[in-house]
């Protein structure tokens, strides 16, 4: 808390010199751009009459500033002339101006724009480390770092000392006081605090001196009654600091009192406290009594439970206040719940037959169920659908799905409601709808209900994890339309098979489509696709679809849904039809006509067709596959057999087979990865090499007995396969076997 109050009066200090320092900077720099004196700084040359006049100017610049300003001295290096506000041009028997002039011929006494502590001996009363004056120079320095030009404002320093001497009236104690102080251990005081003769109080000062600028530093010095409480603040200007000393004691003495006084205050209050206290609860005990009596005789002051006698009076009155207010709510939401009916009775019958409504059933009657339409009113409708419904529906429990379309819907028409005045109700079907009512349109109507259901959708998204599809109908003036705009926005509603999932489908976006009276495929499109299907071509296939799509993208609705069946009853008589003429089944199709009418857009439509091409490519590969390894297990086992016989090779083995050598010999290749004839010779040299190990038997007996024809042949074989002739290997393997 000290510290506090300490912080407080040195910063105020700190905020006067900071203040006086600005001051000065301002009225130097005012002089420095006067073309006069900048004349008396920079002239080579100066007129006697001139220069009087331009001294005038100056001694009236002192007279306005006369409590601040002492004088003014001016160096102009380029005649080394100096000039003043004294009567004598170049002031050579004034103090104040040798003064300046040992200030400016020594670079390490002066700094730019900053106060220094100037002696000029006009009081000889002061001791040896005291001043008279403070000045305030702005100067330019030539290349060698001599001073071209300076002028200096001689201040006054009553302004500083009369401001400490005013804090120091205010010390508790003699040995207090408040001083300055700079880094060299300068005292710029008219009046020395005594301590500052302890020489070793002073070097500690110093010490804490060197915090940085604006930082408080506290310490505490001495011990026993010559204790004192040191605090100081860097002031910015210079190394100026701020110095207030205080005898520990006075500290101490002052936080004791302080202590004592707010204990005697404390108690004081506490037993005006209790006795308040129980004055003010007996006043307000008579009519909580009162009032706990008249409720014990009602109704709602009795309840099944807890003993009412155990309980204190507000847990009493808090109890019945439970009890009637979970009645008020009851009765309210049943209230609610019965209004909330009867209005979405009131919308659906609207919207669903809204020309066997009179006037005054609509501007009299409606009103009163929270529906307000007014005679000037248009007309618009919204249906919204959630998409992929299917999974929707599978995934969602029944109350879930009803909560689920109350937030869609609250949210829309939250939203809505910012630029239109709706109405929204569950069609307790496939989709809810918003009835927008509004005076006359703007031109940006539809952009601006398009962008509001855009909001709308991305809320929902981000919130609930779903999506759904919009319509927006044209607006009606006549409340006798609704039902043909409703009809219209569900019309439109359906192409969100074309424009996918999260569309927002108005009339222009559908645009003008035509309507067929008889719809087929084309008969170029039809046989492609047969092909495609029946050639397992599925880069064909992907082409016909896209083709076949890239159509229906330009059909009304109900042109597309006859195409899309036409599409694939072909795809599933084609089919049908090649699984009558292989052995095994395609795949199976018999989903295909089902899936396809529970898709809700054409991209998912196009994705069944390429997922059931698909399964049924990888069905027909897999069947292959099959089909071939048994081929190749069939050809191993006949060379097995039969790999003795001389006229062993492909053409007898296609020839077992009732295949073409050319089918077998490339099957084969691609999938063992050598011929069939490579093989048969490794079947032989198999054999042949347990004849060599086994079997006391000659090269030529080895070699009829395995198939082959000429002693060449097998020898180059042998070789090729291991490296060396059947002798040696023969020979090596004996000789092995003696060596063990």
């Amino acid at each position: 808390m000290q510290n506090k109050a300490n912080e407080k009066v040195l910063t105020q200090i700190q905020y006067n010199i900071d203040l006086m320092n600005d001051t000065f900077k301002n009225l130097t720099l005012q002089l420095y751009f006067d073309n006069d004196i900048r004349s008396l700084l920079y002239s080579r040359d100066e007129e006697v009459f001139e220069f009087f006049k331009k001294r005038n100017k100056l001694q009236q610049f002192v007279g306005s500033y006369t409590n601040l300003l002492h004088s003014i001295v001016i160096y102009n290096g380029f005649n080394k002339q100096y000039y003043s506000t004294f009567d004598a041009s170049n002031g050579n028997s004034n103090p104040v101006i040798e003064s300046a002039k040992r200030m400016i011929t020594d670079p390490k006494r002066i700094t730019n724009l900053k106060l220094e502590p100037l002696r000029t001996g006009l009081l000889p009363q002061l001791k040896q480390d005291e001043f008279d004056l403070f000045s305030f120079a702005l100067y330019e320095t030539s290349s060698t770092g001599e001073y071209n030009n300076v002028l200096v404002l001689n201040v006054r320093p009553e302004w500083l000392f009369d401001n400490l001497k005013a804090v120091n009236r205010l010390a508790t104690s003699p040995q207090s006081g408040v001083f300055l102080i700079d880094g060299d251990g300068v005292v710029y005081n008219p009046e020395h605090n005594v301590m500052l003769a302890d020489q070793q109080f002073k070097n500690e000062l110093l010490r804490h001196l060197h915090a940085p600028e604006n930082s408080l530093n506290t310490f505490i010095y001495g011990v026993g009654k010559e204790k004192k409480l040191i605090t100081s603040l860097n002031t910015g200007a210079g190394d100026w600091s701020v110095v207030n000393v205080q005898p520990y004691s006075d500290v101490v003495r002052e936080i004791s009192q302080l202590r004592l006084t707010s204990l005697l205050l404390m108690i004081g209050f506490l037993i005006l406290s209790l006795v308040a206290s129980w004055w003010i609860s007996r006043r307000l005990y008579r009519p909580i009594d009162g009032l706990i009596q008249q409720i014990k005789g009602n109704s709602y002051g009795q309840w099944d439970g807890a003993d009412r006698e155990s309980l204190d009076e507000l847990s009493y009155l808090s109890n019945v206040y439970d009890l009637v207010f979970e009645k008020v709510k009851e009765f309210q939401q049943e209230q609610d719940s019965k209004q909330t009916i009867i209005k979405s009775y009131y919308i659906r019958k609207l919207i669903l037959d809204s020309s066997s409504f009179t006037e005054q059933e609509v501007f009299e009657d409606l009103p009163a169920s929270g529906i307000k339409i007014e005679e000037k009113d248009h007309f618009a409708v919204c249906v919204l659908k959630v998409d992929d419904y299917k999974h929707y529906i599978e995934r969602t429990s029944l109350t879930n799905q009803r909560l689920m379309n109350f937030a869609i819907l609250n949210i829309t028409s939250e939203i809505m409601s910012t630029a239109f005045r709706c109405e929204a109700v569950d069609m307790r079907s496939d989709h809810m709808v918003l009835l927008l009512h509004m005076h006359e349109p703007q031109e940006d109507y539809l952009e601006r209900v398009i962008d509001l259901l855009g909001r709308a959708q991305e809320t929902v998204a981000k919130y609930y994890k779903l999506s759904f599809s919009c319509s927006i109908s044209d607006h009606r003036a006549s409340y006798k339309d609704i039902t043909v705009i409703y009809e219209q926005a569900l019309s439109q509603i359906q192409y969100r098979l074309v424009f996918g999932a999260k569309c927002i489908v108005t009339q222009e976006r559908i645009g003008p489509r035509p309507h067929p009276e008889k719809c087929e495929l084309p008969p170029a499109l039809e046989k492609m696709w047969i092909e495609a299907v029946k050639s397992d071509d599925f880069t064909k296939q992907e082409k016909c679809l896209d083709e076949f799509f890239s159509l229906l993208e330009t059909m009304c609705y109900d042109a597309i849904m006859q195409l899309v069946s036409q599409f694939t009853v072909v795809y599933v008589q084609t089919i049908r039809e090649i699984n009558k003429n292989r052995l095994s089944s395609v795949t199976n199709y018999h989903h295909v006509n089902l899936a396809v009418l529970e898709k809700e857009t054409l991209a998912d439509i196009r994705e069944l067709y390429l997922q059931t091409m698909n399964t049924a490519r990888q069905h027909t590969e897999q069947k292959e596959e099959i089909k071939n390894n048994a081929l190749i297990e069939t050809i191993k086992e006949v060379v097995e057999d039969n790999y003795q016989d001389l006229n062993l090779s492909l053409q007898e083995i296609s020839g077992m087979l009732r295949m073409t050598p050319d089918y077998i010999g490339k099957l084969f290749r691609k999938t063992e990865g050598i011929s069939v004839a490579e093989f048969i010779t490794d079947v032989r040299l198999k054999h042949a090499l347990h004849c060599l190990i086994n079997q006391q038997m000659s090269i030529k007996e080895i070699m009829d007995r395995v198939g082959f024809t000429s002693e060449t042949s097998f020898f180059r074989a042998f070789k090729k396969k291991f490296g060396t002739t059947p002798k040696e290997y023969r020979l090596k393997r004996i000789a092995q076997a003696l060596e063990e």
